[in-house]
């Protein structure tokens, strides 16, 4: 008899640590500046965990961590046994002829000729895996595989010989897909007598192959089920904010903001009927009801966008949270809903480090960064910003909080000349926020702001206002200069503008996977 453990997300036992991987993301950690899951996890959990086996990059599903060293060697050696069972789905637009069939390799033979059929024989040490049709839909088939060894690639490379290539399989020929259509949909393994079995049900995608038959719509799925998979209570709460869809889903953006989600088409030409087909269509699919549309086309975009509504009731004001923390959304008062959702975790750390601090938040805006200070106890928290109006705005989230607006600063002025202004007072502080714009032009002074010209000049200013020993958090979306520049630039600046060292800040995985393509590039500079 078997114990079964369903779960979507994670599952803390004793001895072992399930989770259910998603696609797109590596198993540990392959280069310095990502992340893999393995990483990920002991970071959001706060525990050690071992790894004891993994799955590719683009392949969803099943794993399994141990605790301790013990278990980790108990786990270690069931899998050199071959005594963990495991059985995967996936999904190909070929279709077998065979009803079951396995496939075994020669010992240690990379390419040999596939013996495919119910009367294949093992050869021990070689590759084995046994596949089994399951259902099939306009020309998509799904499958099982067990595969008895766990060879790399294996079970991709022996669907290839079975004629039917896994979709999205960029490597090994299969169609052009989203993703690669490969889950690991169960783990079981003997312990203390009884078999233990880990289920992770897979995407939308493999329940419904109908799904897979629209490009568009199975893109916005997948990038859907893997924040639903990584930040299930945040997606699921009817109160928090996160980043639904991204750079990865084209033209379409989507935040969730408190009980509403905001879409934006990221296109010059608007979507046609077809395109607002597709997207209704996806959000009935998601069970989302209150969502909005806008179309924001860069060369026509002003404070008012066009919107068109999808829905009758949807507010234009109300109420939304970041943990704690509540934050007055608003679409009538400009281009941006009231907080900008990649900076959660250095918010986070802010309210971390705040403790009988001074802080500085330029280019403020609503003055996020300043209410994660406040509520973290610093002792002078000043937000300046060119525009007023966000000031105001500011000043309402802390109001909202609890937190009495004149008992902290609220500066309308460039952060250049607040930084001059704080050099000739002598005011010194502990932590600096510096989210500078890539470029601004001041509407009464037509002073122009350039973030690779004027850098410098900021990050030497904001260094002179710092105690020793004071952190600058600095970021940018300057999307010209990648992570790996600005790291170098500021790496090469540091010591010149005063800095001691510079330690990057990773991107969220609401937003970025990896470093490489982030739109926000993030450090912490400190201060000699």
């Amino acid at each position: 008899m078997a114990s079964v453990q369903n779960v979507r997300n994670v599952s803390d036992d004793k001895d072992w640590f399930f989770a259910n991987k998603p696609c797109g993301v590596t198993s540990h950690r392959s280069e310095r500046d990502e992340q893999g899951f393995h990483e990920w996890l002991m970071n959001q959990r706060s525990i050690p965990l071992t790894i004891c086996h993994r799955l590719d990059k683009e392949t969803s599903g099943a794993m399994v961590f141990a605790t301790s060293k013990v278990a980790a060697g108990h786990l270690g050696s069931l899998f050199q046994e071959r005594k963990v069972k495991k059985e995967y789905w996936l999904v190909s637009d070929r279709v077998s002829r065979d009803k079951t069939w396995t496939v075994v390799d020669k010992e240690d033979e990379e390419s040999p000729a596939a013996d495919i059929g119910q009367n294949s024989l093992y050869r021990a040490g070689g590759a084995q895996t046994t596949f089994e049709k399951v259902a099939s839909h306009k020309g998509l088939s799904l499958y099982k595989a067990y595969p008895v060894t766990g060879k790399t690639h294996q079970i991709r490379k022996h669907a290839v010989r079975s004629g039917i290539p896994i979709l999205g399989d960029k490597i090994y020929g299969g169609s052009s897909f989203p993703r690669l259509m490969l889950h690991s949909y169960s783990l079981t393994f003997p312990h203390n007598g009884i078999d233990k079995k880990f289920v992770c049900p897979p995407s939308r995608l493999f329940e419904d192959l109908s799904l897979c038959g629209d490009i568009d719509i199975a893109n916005w799925v997948v990038a859907f089920e893997r924040r639903e998979i990584l930040f299930p209570d945040l997606v699921h709460s009817p109160d928090e904010s996160l980043r639904l869809f991204h750079q990865e889903t084209g033209d379409l953006r989507g935040d969730k903001v408190g009980p509403h989600w905001i879409l934006g088409w990221w296109k010059e030409e608007h979507p046609t009927d077809l395109e607002l087909e597709k997207i209704e269509k996806c959000m009935t699919l998601l069970g989302q009801k209150n969502w909005t549309f806008q179309w924001r086309p860069s060369k026509a975009y002003q404070d008012n966008p066009e919107m068109v509504r999808k829905t009758h009731d949807f507010p234009l004001q109300w109420i939304f949270q970041e943990g704690d923390l509540k934050y007055r959304a608003a679409l009538d008062r400009g281009h941006n809903f009231g907080l900008f959702l990649d900076q959660r975790e250095r918010r986070k750390w802010v309210r971390e480090k705040s403790q009988n601090l001074s802080v500085l938040n330029l280019f403020a805006f609503t003055c996020g960064f300043s209410l994660a200070a406040a509520r973290g106890g610093a002792k002078r928290v000043v937000s300046v910003d060119t525009m007023s109006k966000y000031l105001r705005w500011g000043q309402e989230n802390f109001q909202l909080n609890q937190l009495d607006p004149a008992l902290y600063e609220f500066v309308t002025m460039d952060s250049f000349e607040y930084l001059d202004y704080a050099k000739k007072k002598g005011f010194k502080f502990d932590v600096i926020i510096c989210d500078p714009p890539s470029f601004s032009r001041q509407k009464k002074s037509k002073k122009v702001f350039k973030i690779e010209k004027d850098a410098v000049p900021l990050l030497k200013l904001c260094s002179e206002s710092l105690v020793p020993g004071g952190t600058l958090l600095f970021s940018t979306n300057f999307e010209k200069w990648d992570f790996k520049k600005w790291r170098q630039f500021l790496q090469d600046k540091a010591s010149d503008l005063g800095f001691q060292s510079c330690e990057a800040s990773f991107s969220q995985w609401d937003h970025e996977l990896g470093e490489k393509n982030a739109h926000l590039k993030a450090f912490f500079l400190k201060k000699a």
